[in-house]
């Protein structure tokens, strides 16, 4: 168990007082993935239970949510998450990921929301250091796609809507040789998200801000793996190597006798 897990399973004992800490594995073979997943419920936070599915880690948080109501006021949730991702035998990383979603509402023109948060992968065997991603952008569905919540502007047309409008973020993180990814038997796999909603005053109109994380993974938040070729096979690719260029030695030694 590397410093960083520790660290962060002390500060979740920490936090839950009396609360009894508890492992729990994901099987990889139980649910057509080719990895495991190893967490502690004290540290999932507002995100909840994570699930495994097809090389895919996800949450679908309940209670994720910032609400300002009133003028003058705000409310910031953050949650963090670690878990230990164990490939099967004869795979490797490439790739991680993260995509969240879920969705906010403005009321008045003094309101806003954020979203923020970022990613981070590290060889849990320990010799590298932890390698993040910040959330790259956060955008709405709706009148304007593409636009980073805290830009709303006071007359944008996701305002004072008698629905809630969708968000979206993404983050990557390439596994390779150098950040010490793509050779890890076991990674620390670390999630951030923080929203926040703030209302301004409002001389004296009614303003609301509200933020919500519903989903965390998913299509987006994967693992990719492929497969590591065993030894056997290792050893069949050099037999035919060599197997190849002795035909073309013996090729070429009957052209030049047959050139004599």
């Amino acid at each position: 168990m590397t410093n960083l897990y520790r660290m962060f399973l002390c500060v979740g004992i920490l936090m839950n007082g009396s609360a009894h800490a508890a492992q729990f594995t994901l099987s990889g073979a139980a649910s057509g993935s080719q990895f495991d997943v190893v967490y502690d419920e004290a540290l999932t936070g507002l995100f909840g239970r994570p699930f495994l599915s097809n090389n895919a880690v996800f949450f679908t948080p309940t209670s994720f949510v910032a609400n300002a109501l009133g003028s003058d006021a705000s409310q910031t949730r953050s949650s963090n998450v670690l878990l230990r991702l164990i490939p099967h035998n004869g795979f490797a990383f490439t790739q991680f990921a993260l995509s969240a979603r879920g969705d906010f509402y403005l009321e008045g023109a003094t309101s806003s929301v954020d979203v923020t948060g970022s990613l981070s992968v590290t060889n849990a065997l320990g010799g590298f250091a932890p390698v993040a991603s910040s959330i790259a952008a956060v955008t709405a569905d709706g009148p304007a796609p593409g636009t980073f919540l805290a830009s709303i502007g006071p007359s944008s047309a996701y305002r004072n809507l008698p629905n809630t409008t969708n968000w979206s973020s993404v983050a990557s993180i390439l596994a390779t040789t150098a950040n010490g990814l793509a050779q890890a038997s076991e990674v620390d796999f670390s999630i951030s998200n923080t929203l926040t909603a703030r209302n301004g005053a409002s001389n004296g109109s009614f303003a609301e801000s509200f933020v919500e994380s519903k989903f965390v993974g998913g299509s987006g938040l994967f693992v990719s793996v492929t497969p590591i070729p065993e030894p056997s096979e290792w050893v069949m690719y050099l037999f035919g190597i060599l197997a190849i260029g002795a035909i073309a030695q013996r090729q070429s030694a009957t052209r030049q006798l047959a050139a004599a």
